[in-house]
């Protein structure tokens, strides 16, 4: 067997999506070598990662050797792609990829373009994990707006690669809330999905991946819950847990968003049996989640003792602050609970960066506070001001843990003809009773 041929029969071995098929081709690519070539090592590693293989650290340690004493940056920077897309995909923190993050960190734009288009979008999708690591990457913004572009330009490349980079693209822009680009992302991946190439592994991905950064961040819910409830037969069939997981927290963050206390607490249950073991941001999630039950329970008491237990792991290791966006906010909420609308707004006032959302956040807070001390006018101001960037971002997912206020601020929205469709598809979408 030549190394043409057997790299051949792997690259038809992806274009099934089948990891027993993968298995064999590279199985009997490395029978036919003493030591096999760098780029059956580069794909070794992209299937360890792609289907959640045991041997992952041994193969990178494998395929870094064989690359290095090649000098193949192209073999360095594919592999630190697979890496970091595992490690980010599975939350880990992203010191555990600190080498492999500074091989990304140097990948020029121009020498990316200038790579055969399977090689691009691999690398691409590490590129944007990376950034999304909080690496802040100097090409990420162009790698993002080029991938539906690289993803037509090769109908060669295996569907998993192709998945796997709209996944991040989506992920990306849906960050930065810029719907109309992703919502073109998500047609390309359904076409991607009507493919039996994809395969069980890389259509779990993709659907998790959509239910969540695309339908949960746009305040679709129902549809974030469509999308994650396919993933479980999916990975399955698989044999992959992490998609799974990811799926799982979307479906428990849907029925808290919606009020569903029974159906949030089951799912809840679920999520937290299927933490690995020492999975410590999986579990500081979980105490987040639990302290928002609470809160939607109107105990505070409990609510903050389990957001306590929840910041203490995030501090410990999320350090690039993940959860960073939404801890102080429902801190502020629970603070809103009590009453003490000054020390809700003050948890803004202590971070450098407010966001569209907290902007909505203090507004609201605000037109609470006014509403306490019968000020109609300044409380009408602050609504109107915290919507109207509510419907321009197009948030649902505000005022989370408090829906007793928010539905009375709602209903004076109504009333005051203050951003009456936005309203409505927020009021539809949290499954809102308006008195």
């Amino acid at each position: 067997m030549t190394e043409h041929s057997a790299h051949t029969a792997v690259l038809a071995a992806w274009q099934t999506g089948n990891a027993v098929d993968v298995e064999a081709a590279l199985s009997a690519w490395t029978a036919a070598y003493d030591e096999p070539p760098v780029e059956y090592w580069v794909q070794r590693v992209y299937a360890d990662a792609c289907f959640e293989r045991d041997t992952l650290a041994i193969s990178v340690r494998n395929a870094e050797r064989v690359a290095r004493r090649l000098g193949d940056e192209v073999a360095l920077a594919r592999m630190a792609a697979s890496v970091v897309d595992a490690l980010y995909s599975d939350w880990r923190p992203s010191r555990e990829a600190r080498n492999w993050l500074d091989v990304l960190r140097d990948v020029a734009f121009a020498r990316l373009q200038a790579l055969p288009t399977s090689y691009r979008l691999e690398i691409a999708a590490g590129i944007l994990a990376a950034d999304l690591f909080g690496e802040a990457l100097s090409t990420a913004k162009q790698v993002a707006e080029s991938i539906a572009v690289w993803v037509d330009e090769d109908a060669d490349t295996s569907a998993m690669v192709r998945g796997t980079a709209l996944g991040y693209a989506l992920e990306y822009f849906s960050g930065k809330r810029q719907w109309l680009v992703a919502s073109d992302l998500v047609q390309q991946i359904d076409l991607l999905y009507q493919r039996p190439a994809l395969g069980s592994a890389g259509r779990a991905r993709v659907s998790s991946r959509r239910g969540f950064y695309y339908h949960y961040r746009r305040g679709d819910y129902f549809g974030a819950m469509l999308h994650s409830n396919e993933v479980a037969a999916q990975a399955k069939q698989a044999s992959v847990a992490r998609p799974r997981r990811e799926a799982s927290i979307t479906v428990t963050l849907c029925h808290l968003m919606r009020g569903e206390l029974a159906d949030a607490e089951h799912a809840l249950s679920l999520e937290a049996a299927s933490i690995p073991d020492g999975h410590l941001m999986m579990r500081a999630n979980v105490h987040y989640e639990q302290s928002w039950l609470h809160a939607l329970r109107r105990d505070v008491v409990a609510a903050q003792r389990e957001l306590d237990a929840a910041c203490r792991l995030f501090a410990e290791i999320d350090e690039h602050g993940v959860m960073s966006l939404a801890t102080p906010s429902l801190q502020a909420q629970l603070l809103l609970q009590v009453g003490e609308f000054d020390a809700a707004l003050n948890v803004f006032e202590m971070r450098t960066r407010r966001p569209d959302a907290w902007v909505v956040d203090i507004a609201l807070i605000e037109a609470i506070r006014h509403l306490d001390r019968n000020e109609h006018d300044a409380a009408m101001a602050a609504l109107r001001r915290g919507l109207a960037i509510a419907a321009r971002i197009d948030i649902k997912g505000i005022f989370w843990a408090c829906r007793p206020e928010f539905t009375r601020l709602l209903s004076l929205a109504i009333r005051e003809n203050i951003e009456p469709e936005w309203v409505q598809t927020a009021v539809d979408a949290r499954l809102i009773s308006l008195p």
